[in-house]
């Protein structure tokens, strides 16, 4: 579905991810596994933290895969999370969680490839173009 240049840069990608030892040097800890801007409520007046919902997909993992979902936050949300999670997080984290954000299409294309929806593939398929045409720059 993707051209043989967009295969080739999203391999390319992925053989850099999996084959650097430091990817899987992980202390793995208690995860949301589906933390995004939605699961986190915010106290109207203080701005400050009031809760995380959606706690339905926690496991044990690489806490790499929350911080992808915080991307979408903006930079500054994400490192004053990083710097409020102490000393569980690892020099990595961040870009593995580059790497985590830039493959989460791949997930909405088998979803709709599984359920028959048309809609989530085509959207998975730009959103694989759109991150990786941006990984290339």
């Amino acid at each position: 579905m993707l051209s043989t240049t967009e295969q080739q840069s999203i391999s390319v990608g992925w053989g850099r991810f999996l084959d650097d030892d430091e990817n899987f040097r992980v202390a793995p800890a208690v995860i949301h596994s589906d933390l995004n801007c939605e699961h986190i409520l915010l106290d109207g007046r203080s701005h400050r933290l009031a809760g995380v919902i959606d706690w339905e997909d926690a496991a044990v993992g690489d806490p790499a895969l929350d911080f992808a979902g915080l991307l979408d936050c903006g930079q500054p949300f994400v490192r004053s999370v990083l710097a409020a999670y102490g000393g569980h997080g690892d020099m990595g984290i961040l870009a593995r969680a580059g790497f985590y954000q830039a493959i989460g299409p791949c997930y909405q294309v088998l979803y709709g490839l599984d359920v028959g929806a048309q809609e989530h593939v085509i959207q998975g398929l730009n959103g694989l173009r759109t991150v990786w045409a941006r990984k290339k720059r």
